[in-house]
């Protein structure tokens, strides 16, 4: 494009600050397009990524660190439209401004600052999680599923279990029901082309994945896993298998769809304590 025009620019910026925020004039040559630099009456912040809870004070990166993008200025929203939760996660107010009621919107976006001062989108915060120590990027996982040729979506997220750890869960439509996979060999394609902290620990398949009305995966709206989504699963029989369903689904955090399983820690040591008899 840049051979067919006298000049290109790149301009970004959310719905939220009235679109256009940055701006920067493509070069030839350049291996990655920057965003640029704040338009007039537009403030960028890039800060230290993650924040923990709302009150958690905001802290400038230092220059080349990753950091998630915090937009200020003339052009910022009011809020979301009867959205009151989301309005007060997404805009705060901004303390560097001493204009009053001045804000901060949080686009969610992670960059870096560029040795001449440029600013660069490196990823969305949204899809970043860290487990076990490790720092991933959910869309890689669902770039890898994409590789598998019967895959025709995919949505990965981070599901915990019932003492709060987390684990992956990958949510799986495929091309054919005659395609159909086994979660494990699905898992074990995946270990061809991710290290082992990146595999899912759970792969659902589903006919379809529910939408947002931009036509995204509606990753709220994704079933919670259950006991049912395993293979080959077989519903307990003995007392005693009823006794390890009861302590597995409390120590994973999952269910047996249609039926509701309430262990506290007093039935959990009895089930135990019969189990090892």
């Amino acid at each position: 494009m840049l051979e067919r025009s006298s000049s290109l620019w790149n301009m970004y910026g959310p719905t939220e600050t009235t679109i256009w925020s940055t701006i920067h004039q493509v070069e030839a040559g350049e291996e990655t397009i920057p965003i640029g630099r704040p338009i007039l009456n537009t403030q960028i912040y890039l800060f230290k990524y993650p924040r923990h809870s709302h009150n958690d004070n905001l802290e400038l990166v230092a220059d080349g660190s990753e950091g998630q993008i915090y937009m200020g200025g003339m052009g910022i929203a009011r809020g979301y439209l009867n959205r009151p939760e989301i309005t007060e996660e997404r805009f705060i107010d901004d303390t560097f401004n001493t204009e009053p009621g001045a804000r901060l919107y949080k686009t969610g976006d992670l960059a870096r600052y560029l040795p001449d001062g440029n600013i660069a989108i490196i990823g969305r915060s949204d899809y970043q999680v860290k487990i076990q120590g490790h720092r991933i990027e959910l869309k890689d996982i669902e770039a890898a599923c994409f590789d598998i040729s019967a895959v025709k979506d995919v949505g990965v997220v981070v599901s915990n279990d019932a003492q709060g750890h987390d684990y992956l869960v990958a949510y799986v439509v495929l091309n054919s029901q005659a395609l159909k996979q086994s979660s494990a060999g699905f898992r074990a394609m995946l270990k061809e082309k991710l290290p082992e902290y990146m595999i899912p620990a759970l792969v659902v398949f589903m006919d379809a994945l529910p939408l947002t009305p931009n036509c995204k995966v509606d990753r709220q709206a994704l079933p919670a896993p259950t006991l049912d989504n395993v293979e080959n699963f077989v519903a307990p029989r003995t007392e005693i298998e009823k006794q390890l369903v009861e302590i597995w689904t409390y120590v994973l955090g999952v269910q047996i769809a249609g039926q509701t399983h309430h262990v506290n820690k007093r039935e959990f040591y009895r089930a135990c304590c019969d189990y090892y008899r």
